[in-house]
């Protein structure tokens, strides 16, 4: 069994593997699509509409690869925040299962950003039920905060018709039915 891990450096692998792949790839891929799709608005010779239309397929179905590998990160992310969570929350250490299972699909911390070295949640209480439910109030807010800001960007991609009736509604930007 792998050593003690620490979750928080972990998760901050997580989420910066998941930044990595969305700004440093599916983002200038996304301004490169852009560009391609002015460019093919002006009378182009056959040729060049032909190669336009073929790295757009091309940069569309690496899109959708670079968007299931991000997500996946994202979701390892969250598995090992929730671990943390109750890590320092109630002072329930994961299993060496669990942790050996981490250790598989990780590997070895490849940091993108440096390690935060404060605790990572802001409650002041022994580990028990009243930290966790500090540290979940703690998470909700930050969560509302990035949704808050986010809306714009949602409400934006609906009217685009980027997203389905669904979409805005499932990320709480039109209130639940």
């Amino acid at each position: 069994m792998p050593h003690a891990m620490n979750l928080i450096q972990a998760m901050q692998t997580e989420y910066s593997r998941c930044k990595h792949l969305l700004y440093r790839w599916a983002f200038p891929i996304n301004v490169a699509l852009f560009a391609a799709a002015i460019i093919s608005c002006f009378q182009l010779p056959g040729w060049a509409t032909n190669i336009l239309a073929l790295a757009g397929v091309v940069a569309q179905v690496t899109l959708f690869f670079l968007r299931v590998l991000a997500a996946d990160h994202q979701g390892r992310g969250e598995e090992i925040r929730r671990m943390a969570m109750l890590q320092d929350g109630l002072g329930m250490q994961p299993s060496p299962v669990s942790l050996a299972r981490l250790h598989e699909i990780i590997g070895d911390f490849n940091h993108r950003e440096p390690a935060f070295l404060q605790p990572y949640y802001a409650s002041k209480q022994l580990a028990g039920s009243r930290r966790l439910l500090e540290i979940t109030e703690e998470c909700a807010f930050f969560t509302g905060g990035n949704a808050r800001r986010r809306r714009p960007f949602w409400r934006i991609r609906f009217g685009c018709g980027e997203c389905s009736e669904d979409c805005p509604r499932q990320h709480g930007i039109l209130g639940r039915r």
